[in-house]
């Protein structure tokens, strides 16, 4: 194995750093059997102290760690791109640009911070990637029916829409294919904001060259602690994966991912993931041990408030397939008759 390249994407804010570290910590544990990991961290103003404390996570597994200062690699004007910052922030577009932040690479492995990595990720880096751009996992929550996820135009037009949180890109393939040109024109010819950032553009622009992998590499929050019965139900659009991959991947899940509302984040006070213990007891291992954990934020807009409390609730009693019919059914249906949406 050469290089594996985790690029955790950040928000401005500096306190989320624990996040990346605990995911890191996670990675380096799991994997002490590779010979060679490069940690390279996308910085947006971490820190010094807590660039620090990830440096003495890389130190105590004797592995190297790199920070890229994200803004010296972007366009000067995304503006003439069609793109807006999302949340302030230019990490949410990293994929994009994964060429200019990583030119001297032929192949990088990219995690989000909001992450554990529990197993070996030998067999995800050797997927073979002859001619594609992208190894992904498929999105099932965008199949929900009435869904507000993303751009329903993106949606139909694919085979699969990918989640974009672990991804391995074949960089030497992207250069040969001249991506970054693609991808630029095919972002001013489509006119309008992008709901999901770099994702929804890779999806939108480069789609024919993902290649699809097994769930167990991005064993994300839509699919914690449902049954396969209540998969098919609830995401009833479209038959995304077959019971036995999903098995496997709840079995023995090789990336844990944590998206979604933050009570399904387990490093919020207020969390009701089946998977809170387990995050806990890595991050009691990390230079964070002791951080307060963090607030839930508000919803701004107060029927949201309502509805996250009783979708908190049922996770809270462990009703994971009632709670995913109540957000990913009632809830769309919801947002729908009443015209409302997070930010209103």
């Amino acid at each position: 194995m050469n290089f594996l390249t985790v690029n955790v994407v950040y928000s401005s804010s500096d306190y989320y750093a624990q996040c990346t570290g605990v995911s890191m910590l996670s990675l380096l544990e799991n994997n002490r059997e590779v010979a060679n990991i490069q940690i390279f961290i996308v910085d947006s103003d971490i820190s010094s102290e807590n660039r620090q404390k990830l440096t003495s996570i890389a130190d105590k597994y004797k592995r190297e760690i790199s920070f890229l200062q994200v803004r010296d690699y972007f366009p000067e004007n995304l503006d003439e791109l069609g793109i807006t910052l999302s949340r302030g922030s230019y990490n949410t577009y990293a994929r994009v640009f994964m060429n200019r932040l990583f030119g001297s690479l032929d192949k990088a492995l990219l995690i989000d911070s909001d992450t554990l990595v529990i197993n070996s990720i030998r067999e995800l880096w050797e997927t073979d990637l002859t001619d594609m751009l992208i190894a992904a996992v498929p999105e099932v929550a965008v199949y929900a029916k009435g869904s507000t996820y993303e751009d329903h135009s993106i949606v139909e037009s694919s085979i699969n829409y990918y989640n974009m949180g672990i991804a391995l890109f074949n960089l030497k393939e992207w250069r040969h294919q001249n991506v970054d040109e693609l991808i630029t024109t095919r972002i001013k010819n489509y006119g309008k904001n992008f709901f999901i950032a770099d994702q929804s553009i890779l999806n939108f622009t480069i789609n024919d060259k993902i290649k699809r992998i097994h769930l167990k590499n991005n064993f994300y929050t839509a699919v914690h602690g449902i049954s396969y019965r209540t998969l098919q139900r609830v995401f009833s659009e479209k038959t995304v994966f077959t019971r036995q991959e999903f098995l496997e991947a709840k079995d023995k899940p090789v990336v844990l991912h944590f998206v979604g509302h933050p009570f399904e984040r387990p490093w919020y006070s207020k969390s009701a993931s089946p998977y809170k213990r387990l995050y806990l007891e890595y991050r009691s291992e990390s230079p964070w041990a002791n951080l307060t954990p963090m607030m839930n934020p508000k919803a701004k807009n107060p029927i949201f408030g309502v509805y996250d409390n009783a979708a908190y609730l049922l996770s809270r009693l462990r009703l994971y397939d009632l709670n995913h019919w109540f957000r990913y059914r009632l809830g769309q249906r919801m947002k729908e008759l009443l015209h409302q949406n997070r930010n209103s």
